[in-house]
């Protein structure tokens, strides 16, 4: 090799850094960037493919937090369905029962449609839907605790709902600052 080759080749140093020469106009500086990571092979397992992935975007973080408090507000509107259906009929009826039957056919409904908002990505509707949850959840517990109901009422499964409402509430935040950013005069 040349002399005129060697110098146009950049220079890898032993802590897996390229460096090569610049001319900036006064002489010569020297820049220093990363390596990309080697490349493996199909058969080498020593890296996994997890090391070498970017963190997820604020956009694809946004997305999944507003399909999970969609996911969380339509079982909500579903399992309400289902006992309104299915478990109400079952058991002895009365106007206290019929009376049960519409308000759960009225709570399936509120719940899709704020299921519906949050996939629109709409503040209001998941903030919504996180506070008509946790205060039934509280009215529950409270009957719970007074001795009126029996059993805990899914408290367990309750808990990764209200997880899932506060993932929708913050995705359509992070959404909303995102578009902030992005369109400043459209907001």
């Amino acid at each position: 090799m040349e002399l005129a080759e060697m110098w146009e080749q950049p220079l890898t140093s032993i802590d897996r850094q390229i460096i090569f020469d610049e001319l900036d106009g006064r002489g010569y500086r020297t820049k220093s960037l990363p390596l990309p990571p080697p490349d493996l092979g199909p058969g080498d397992v020593s890296a996994s493919d997890s090391e070498h992935e970017a963190p997820p975007s604020d956009e694809e973080r946004a997305r999944s937090d507003i399909g999970v408090g969609v996911a969380a507000a339509l079982f909500v509107s579903s399992m309400t369905l289902l006992i309104a259906f299915v478990i109400g009929p079952l058991e002895s009826g009365g106007l206290a029962e019929a009376t049960s039957r519409t308000l759960q056919l009225i709570s399936a409904a509120v719940f899709g449609l704020l299921a519906f908002g949050i996939y629109r990505r709409s503040r209001v509707a998941a903030g919504l839907a996180l506070g008509l949850y946790a205060l039934d959840r509280f009215l529950v517990l409270w009957e719970l605790v007074e001795g009126r109901a029996v059993g805990a009422g899914g408290m367990v499964a309750s808990f990764f709902i209200l997880l899932g409402l506060v993932k929708g509430l913050r995705g359509t935040l992070l959404h909303h600052r995102i578009e902030k950013d992005v369109h400043p005069e459209s907001l």
